[in-house]
This record gives C-alpha cells, sequence and structure tokens, in this order.
C-alpha cells in the first residue's frame, strides 16, 4: 500500500512489516515507477500473473493475500496468496506485526486473531 501525506510518499510493505517513504511526491514516485526493477519490487508483476493464471481474479473490496505472512516464513509464490477483503488483509496482517514486533528474528510464535 501507497499512502502520502506532506512530507511525501510511503511504501507500507505487509508481507514484510516494513514503513519506509519511497519518494518526495507524486511526480517522484511516476519517474521512480519507471525502474523495472523497483516497480516490480514494490508490484511484484510476474507473481500477481502467476495469481491470475492460478485461477484467482480480483473483485471489488478483495485483494490478493498472503495466506502465510513471508515474515513468518510465507513464501512469495502463488500458491501462498487468496482473495480476502481489504479490511481482514490490513487487519490481521497488523495484528500479527504487533504481537512479532519485538521479537528476534528466528523466534517460534502462536499467533492469536481477533
Amino acid at each position: 500500500m501507497f499512502l502520502s501525506n506532506r512530507d511525501g510518499i510511503y511504501w507500507l510493505n505487509v508481507g514484510e512489516g516494513t514503513y519506509e517513504k519511497v519518494a518526495n511526491d507524486i511526480d517522484d514516485l511516476k519517474t521512480k515507477m519507471n525502474d523495472n526493477d523497483l516497480a516490480n519490487e514494490w508490484f511484484m508483476f510476474d507473481l500477481v500473473k502467476a495469481i491470475k493464471e492460478s485461477g484467482l481474479s480480483l473483485t471489488n473490496g478483495k485483494l490478493f493475500s498472503y495466506k502465510k505472512l513471508p515474515i513468518i516464513g510465507g513464501e512469495y509464490e502463488q500458491d501462498n496468496f487468496e482473495l480476502t477483503d481489504i479490511e481482514v488483509h490490513f487487519s490481521i496482517a497488523g495484528q500479527i506485526h504487533q504481537q512479532i514486533k519485538d521479537l528476534p528474528e528466528g523466534t517460534m510464535v502462536n499467533i492469536k486473531l481477533k
């Protein structure tokens, strides 16, 4: 997800649980989208194509969501994605990131969702 405020445009990477400034303004973002490597990192074109080819189709209010977030061992592969309500996607991801934010890498976890 891309978010903007007066300071610039930020990328919320839900899979990894990161939030970083990626552009100063919309024109800067458009310029950076011309960088194929950067655009592919942000939008994962090949992965989205594979997900669509597997039979999933986007519908209003839904997105391709991780079955298991990469930060807890999920893979960036088409069979790790499912069609999910946007609100559910961000709610579940937020709950997981909140629970693991202070844990050292490699810690075994038991996630509880509300």
